[in-house]
């Protein structure tokens, strides 16, 4: 699942989900629109507070439908 998804079904916005991870709104919003790729420790981060909903997979195989 891609985390715009995850943060439109859970009613999340940016800033809050942002806050659980240990980043900023920017580095979020910058992750959602492929401007920036998460180092290795945020995916499992961000795969920790999803419950595996947003799981490293889902970062690497968008990575690679992009190139």
């Amino acid at each position: 699942m891609k985390l715009a998804a995850y943060l439109s079904e859970n009613n999340l916005t940016e800033t809050a989900f942002a806050q659980v991870v240990g980043v900023s709104q920017v580095t979020i919003n910058r992750y959602i629109q492929g401007k920036r790729f998460p180092d290795p420790g945020i995916i499992i981060r961000i795969e920790a507070v999803t419950g595996g909903r947003v799981a490293p997979a889902d970062w690497y195989a968008a990575r690679e439908t992009a190139a």
